[in-house]
């Protein structure tokens, strides 16, 4: 059985986005509110905090800060995105022979450099929030 209340959507855009328009039809006002709501769940320390711990690498004291981590098949790459509202930064991990690193997911070896960037970087910045979800 089909649960019709969700609907995939790909969503494309285009240069087009920021005057309001996208390939899709989507209009810039639900673009925006769908990024609020992936910023606020990345960035909710207390909702990963039974996977990652408390203070894992993805979280950066007095700053709100979103973060997502991967790890492919066989531990060969680990990796860690993230973002605030004044910087961007994504760290990979891996060897470039394609050699498995030690069997600890991306949170584990590429969150230690993310938590360091963004430590020294975000101070530069000041304490910004990221807007509200409503």
């Amino acid at each position: 059985m089909s649960d019709t209340r969700y609907k995939r959507v790909l969503l494309k855009l285009s240069g087009e986005a920021f005057s309001g328009k996208t390939s899709y039809g989507i209009d810039a006002p639900t673009i925006a509110k769908v990024a609020r709501q992936i910023s606020n769940i990345l960035s909710d320390n207390d909702a990963r905090a039974p996977i990652f711990g408390a203070n894992s690498p993805l979280y950066v004291p007095g700053y709100q800060v979103a973060a997502k981590t991967g790890t492919t098949q066989n531990f060969v790459d680990g990796w860690t995105m993230g973002y605030s509202p004044f910087a961007v930064v994504g760290v990979w991990t891996g060897n470039n022979n394609n050699a498995p690193l030690k069997k600890e997911p991306g949170s584990v070896v590429a969150g230690p450099i993310f938590h360091s960037f963004m430590d020294r970087v975000l101070p530069k910045y000041g304490k910004e929030a990221f807007s509200a979800t409503n």
